[in-house]
């Protein structure tokens, strides 16, 4: 899936949350992070919607993703200019993906 087929994904989901199809929703999120497991905002998503449906524990560990993707995030970024094999370096033993724009 290509990156306008997984924004036209992510759209599919959003509408089917604000809907209030939930199960729906959470399909449509999964599968943009099937493709991009590092979709800050799917992984939000997907965990409101887990809360919705009541399933907290769930909910909780896509949260706890979610923390992590915008760290690491955070943290390429920072070093994207200076020290970037370093910053790489460090975010592959804690990624098991390539974070968006590092062209690594």
């Amino acid at each position: 899936m290509n990156d306008a087929g997984v924004e036209g994904r992510f759209q599919a989901a959003v509408a089917h949350h604000r809907q209030g199809d939930f199960a729906a929703a959470i399909g449509a999120y999964r599968a943009v992070l099937a493709v991009r497991p590092d979709h800050s905002a799917a992984l939000a998503n997907l965990a409101s919607a887990l809360k919705r449906l009541g399933r907290n524990a769930e909910a909780r560990r896509v949260d706890a993703q979610h923390s992590v993707a915008i760290t690491n995030a955070l943290f390429a970024s920072l070093y994207s200019d200076r020290c970037h094999a370093l910053a790489m370096t460090r975010l592959h033993k804690v990624l098991p993906y390539e974070p968006l724009g590092t062209g690594c």
